[in-house]
């Protein structure tokens, strides 16, 4: 079985949890560790359970707990590569361990513990803002996260169809933010 939980969403904070029974990963750290951990007690993760962190995109609302949280774990956290490229101060102004830092290329598969993870591309206003197709090897089970998209490319489509969970906030409007 594949469960998860939402642990913060918003612009306070975003926060996904995916866990099989033995393992989780996490996507987006933007609350802080205290948070983390409460939240994660309260949907019954063992913090000792993560293999691994996954970034969408570095706004602060994504990443601003990743300092803290990874302090002390030998977790990895992974990154785009083109995001870091293209925006190595929010990188730096992250304050995400380099020593954790793992970088990625969109629609290459990522093995973390008992976990296949693709990252795909989205739109918005961050460059190589990515959403990403999780799926569990123990549950068998498939979940897709999309997250801050003003609308989901066709491209990304195939890694939607035969999932089984999707996660899907649409509530990044570039026009919107022009009013």
């Amino acid at each position: 079985m594949l469960t998860y939980a939402v642990l913060s969403s918003g612009s306070i904070g975003n926060s996904y949890v995916f866990f099989d029974g033995i393992e989780s990963i996490v996507v987006d750290v933007g609350i802080s560790n205290k948070q983390m951990s409460l939240r994660l007690e309260n949907a019954g993760v063992p913090e000792s359970s993560i293999k691994a962190v996954f970034v969408t995109h570095l706004h602060p609302d994504h990443v601003k707990g990743a300092k803290a949280f990874l302090k002390g774990r030998n977790i990895p956290i992974y990154i785009n590569s083109f995001t870091a490229k293209k925006q190595p101060i929010l990188l730096v102004r992250s304050n995400i361990p380099t020593e954790a830092q793992e970088f990625f290329n969109v629609e290459e598969p990522i093995k973390a513990g008992g976990y296949t993870v693709i990252p795909f591309s989205l739109s918005h206003d961050s460059p190589g803002t990515v959403g990403y197709r999780i799926s569990s090897i123990r549950s068998d089970k498939t979940a897709v996260i999309i997250t801050d998209t003003g609308y989901v490319p066709d491209e990304a489509y195939k890694w939607i169809c035969d999932s089984d969970i999707l996660f899907l906030e649409a509530n990044y409007d570039e026009d919107l933010l022009k009013i």
